[in-house]
């Protein structure tokens, strides 16, 4: 009996090739981000560390646009800075360019909000909708209860206190619910 690849026309064999090239550059020769996101959200004050690929022999950090800061080590794979304080939200713009086999680079933006402190109740920072909207509860990171978006809400809409402990514990009510298989 002959082997199967003997007796199969050139075309097909060709085909399979194909196939297989692409079945194996997809998991092998995958190109990684340089950096692993495209947005990053943040409020004033915060310290700020993005991470690009390592491995590189040569990295190279400039900020684009936005209110300037200052980066902690221009040629580390690591982007650290302090996050500005600023009135509204602000994006700042910073690109990459690397040096592995060849050059390559990559952009971010890091949008920074401001701190937002009402009667003295530090609210939580904004969530970002893709992670907020991806479950009914969504986002709760000062872990008191009430998602994030909700209480900051309460909080600047409704300026007496009276009212704003009324809807928290509400919201408080409705995320327990909302928890509940």
């Amino acid at each position: 009996m002959k082997p199967l690849l003997n007796i199969l026309p050139a075309f097909f064999k060709l085909s399979i090739l194909g196939v297989m090239l692409s079945l194996l550059s997809g998991c092998f020769f995958q190109d990684h981000p340089l950096i692993s996101m495209e947005t990053l959200y943040v409020e004033s004050g915060d310290q700020v560390e993005v991470y690009s690929r390592e491995g590189g022999k040569k990295y190279r950090w400039k900020q684009f646009s936005g209110t300037p800061v200052s980066i902690a080590n221009k040629r580390s794979a690591t982007l650290a800075f302090t996050a500005p304080t600023v009135t509204e939200k602000t994006d700042l713009v910073f690109e990459l360019k690397a040096k592995f086999d060849d050059p390559v680079h990559d952009q971010i933006t890091i949008s920074v909000f401001p701190t937002l402190i009402i009667d003295g109740v530090r609210l939580p920072p904004e969530p970002t909708p893709e992670e907020n909207n991806a479950t009914l509860v969504g986002i709760d990171s000062n872990d008191n209860g009430v998602r994030d978006d909700v209480e900051r809400a309460i909080f600047t809409t409704y300026p007496t206190k009276i009212r704003q402990q009324i809807l928290m514990q509400t919201a408080r009510g409705h995320q327990t619910h909302a928890r509940r298989p």
